[in-house]
């Protein structure tokens, strides 16, 4: 008779801590979550995530119009917010060089800050909106 061990079509069990099955469960929670409301994703708050990256990835590509009723969606106040947040963002990013990160920032002769992409920009929406919902996945 063959231990379960030497037998090669039958496979070990890893037994995982209750730390590791905590965070799966919430990990799935999480998952969960995002799977049946889909209206997390266009939450005009989820910008203050990361400034930066709706910056790049949903904003660029916008139309006047659109900008607009994100705008009114926001109101005034949230407008001011979501500008002082990613004005502190790229301050930010011009203190603290990342070479890993998707978008450098410098400042031009005048002091504005400029933005610098890396190879791995979207080239359209869609593609924006698909790595901005995978990037608000992974931090969810």
């Amino acid at each position: 008779m063959h231990s379960p061990s030497s037998h090669p079509q039958i496979s070990r069990r890893r037994s995982r801590s209750p730390e590791s099955r905590a965070r799966i469960t919430v990990k799935n929670r999480r998952k969960h979550y995002l799977d049946t409301h889909p209206e997390y994703f266009s939450s005009p708050s989820l910008e203050l995530t990361d400034p930066l990256a709706y910056d790049r990835l949903i904003r660029r590509f916008q139309s006047t119009s659109e900008r607009e009723a994100e705008g009114r969606q926001k109101g005034y106040s949230g407008m001011l917010e979501a500008d002082l947040w990613r004005s502190e963002a790229k301050i930010d990013a011009l203190a603290n060089l990342d070479e890993a990160a998707l978008m450098q920032y410098r400042r031009d002769a005048s002091g504005e800050i400029l933005a610098e992409e890396k190879d791995e920009s979207p080239m359209n929406k869609k593609e924006g909106m698909q790595r901005w919902r995978k990037e608000m996945e992974l931090r969810f």
